[in-house]
């Protein structure tokens, strides 16, 4: 018989902390909070009914994985459901709850570090009568609560007093529209001293603040949910809701918080400051900002930030509700970018443009060239909301630019004329302005985009790079393939926005192949065929890849090349792409060769004295 093996204490645990499933609201790798994705949401609940499933498997087991799936409750539902008593149908209590249901429901409670409240509003009123006379003040309901997210300022917030223990430290309070100033000073003095002592906190005001700009006084005497810029405890603060009267003396405060981390505002002004603070911000690390240009532009250069980690923004070039007076847009960028530390790790950038016509977001060599002062860079994420798209050209003027980045995302838009200035609007709670969605998302036939290897020649002198992704491809100058040496770079993921018709998929396979070798490709085991089908040749091009990789001959060609030594002479867009009227035709240089495509046919020519690759790549038999 084989005796019973029994883990260390501490190591089970360790192994169901990875099971636990993580907040609704989560704080993401940028300080802030966030919703769950889809595909987050489906994971959750898998990890939900594994932990269920192993706490039926032994008592050992059992604790730790309760431990694990009530560190936190997506529901309040959920928990009530602990009571016999309570109909989950009627979201009521039926009967009392007794003592020993009471003291079962605790074993469960005293587990529950971050609470969720969905929906509250639709339980029915004996709900809070039975479990307000169950506690106390000083015996709240979760009595090891840290995180309530959810919490909406209604006139039943009296009513969820035993949820506010004191040991919360996040809070996430989200502002009705309909919420009259009366019933938010009621709420307000119902969480006043769980605001003393939380160190993250997000508010989210559902209000609509477009009237402000019309001239409209609406309402406009109804305080505000919490002033935030006098909890000096906070380590961590989100402002979901635009600040339109955020004044110099409210900035000077919360740059005065000594243990502010992290800082997520959606401006919609900004303070004429006379002077920059003399010290501020000293500790924090995550910057989040979103709103016009101009005064995220302004925010920057008036508080002079010493250290930063993680730079992440969301910003508009001259679209409506609001235009300040940024006419001069390259040059507010770049002087803000100018006023940035060189310590940023992350930068996360998203532009939307009002105007095709600015004159700055048509220049990606300048638009790109303001981030080379961030030599820490590790993470660097763009999306493009306007014309501008990342450049062949460009792209290899990048090729070292940041030895330690590990993340290079750029995604675009749809270049399409029929996109105007008032296409744009402004929608949710945060009123970001959101690009309006088109069916054709096709890239411009003008875009200059990167070549493979140009491609290569980037992830040469970036060796720590994981993830890559470019809006497009330029594949009509695919190289030859006996022309390309093995790079064997690390790179986990490459995505691509969109590949051009008629590319030759099975080519460009093979050269990734030999480029980047590690790919993960687990996602493409679920590859299903489209609600469309799917052709018989997508089933050929899998079982053609893997015959090749049984026979390895691309490998066994490109090993008599030698190493990538990371110099790629670049062919010209003029000797790249030509196009006339009604005949498409385009001209690859492949080591060695000219192709001139008609069609889908490739007449190959001598060209001795170009190639995608260096010279000293090229085997010496094809010199002949």
């Amino acid at each position: 018989m084989v005796p019973k093996t029994t883990l260390p204490p501490h190591i089970l645990p360790d192994i169901l902390e990875h099971l636990s499933p993580s907040p609704g609201p989560i704080i993401d790798g940028h300080g802030m909070t966030s919703d769950l994705t889809p595909t987050e949401v489906w994971e959750r609940r898998i990890r939900q009914k594994t932990l269920y499933r192993l706490a039926l498997v032994s008592r050992e087991v059992s604790t730790f994985a309760l431990d694990a799936l009530w560190r936190q409750v997506d529901d309040f539902g959920n928990m009530l459901s602990l009571f016999p008593s309570y109909d989950r149908g009627e979201q009521m209590f039926l009967d009392c709850v007794s003592d020993v249901d009471w003291t079962r429901f605790q074993t469960y409670a005293v587990r529950v570090r971050g609470l969720h409240l969905a929906d509250i509003d639709e339980f029915h009123s004996n709900v809070w009568a039975i479990l307000s006379r169950l506690t106390s003040p000083d015996k709240p309901l979760l009595p090891k609560l840290e995180r309530l997210t959810g919490l909406v300022i209604s006139a039943l917030t009296i009513c969820y007093t035993f949820l506010l223990s004191p040991t919360i430290r996040e809070l996430e309070l989200k502002m009705r529209k309909s919420a009259a100033k009366g019933v938010v000073n009621m709420a307000m003095e119902t969480v006043q001293s769980t605001l003393s002592t939380i160190h993250r906190l997000t508010i989210n005001d559902e209000t609509d603040f477009s009237y402000i700009h019309s001239g409209s006084n609406r309402d406009w005497n109804r305080p505000p949910v919490v002033q935030f810029w006098t909890m000096t405890q906070l380590h961590t603060l989100k402002v979901v809701q635009p600040l339109i009267a955020l004044t110099a003396a409210q900035l000077e405060a919360i740059a005065s918080f000594p243990n502010l981390w992290s800082l997520d505002l959606n401006l919609e002004s900004m303070p004429e400051i006379d002077a920059r603070p003399k010290s501020g911000f000293a500790r924090l690390r995550c910057l989040s900002l979103s709103g016009p240009f101009g005064y995220i532009a302004q925010f920057v250069q008036a508080t002079s930030i010493p250290v930063l980690e993680s730079l992440t923004i969301s910003s508009s070039f001259g679209c409506p509700p609001t235009t300040p007076p940024d006419a001069d847009s390259g040059g507010l960028m770049e002087s803000m970018f100018f006023a940035l530390p060189a310590s940023i790790e992350r930068l996360y950038l998203e532009v939307i443009s009002g105007n095709h016509r600015q004159s700055y977001l048509m220049n990606p060599s300048r638009f790109f060239g303001s981030f080379r002062g961030f030599i820490a860079l590790r993470h660097l994420e763009i999306a493009f909301k306007t014309p501008l798209s990342l450049s062949d050209e460009v792209l290899y003027s990048l090729r070292d630019a940041w030895p330690e980045l590990r993340r290079f995302k750029v995604t675009g838009c749809s270049t399409d004329t029929r996109h105007r200035p008032d296409e744009y609007r402004v929608v949710g709670p945060d009123r970001r302005p959101i690009w309006p969605q088109h069916r054709s998302s096709q890239l411009s036939i003008e875009s200059d985009s990167p070549m493979l290897s140009t491609v290569a020649a980037f992830a040469h002198g970036h060796p720590r790079l994981k993830f890559f992704e470019v809006p497009a491809l330029d594949l009509e100058a695919l190289p030859d393939l006996d022309t390309v040496p093995i790079l064997d770079h690390g790179l986990r993921e490459f995505r691509v926005g969109e590949l051009p018709a008629n590319a030759p998929l099975f080519n460009y396979a093979l050269i990734l192949d030999l480029l980047f070798p590690r790919l993960d490709l687990s996602n493409a085991q679920r590859a299903v065929a489209s609600s469309a089908g799917a052709d018989i040749s997508h089933v050929s091009l899998i079982l053609l890849g893997l015959q090749a990789g049984r026979a390895g001959m691309h490998w066994e060609r490109a090993k008599r090349l030698g190493e990538y030594d990371g110099n790629t002479v670049r062919v010209p867009r003029s000797v790249r792409i030509s196009r006339t009227a009604g005949l498409h035709q385009a001209r690859t240089i492949m080591g060695g060769r000219a192709g001139v495509r008609h069609g889908n046919f490739l007449r190959s020519v001598r060209s001795p004295n170009t190639s995608l690759f260096t010279a000293n790549q090229l085997p010496a038999a094809r010199d002949g």
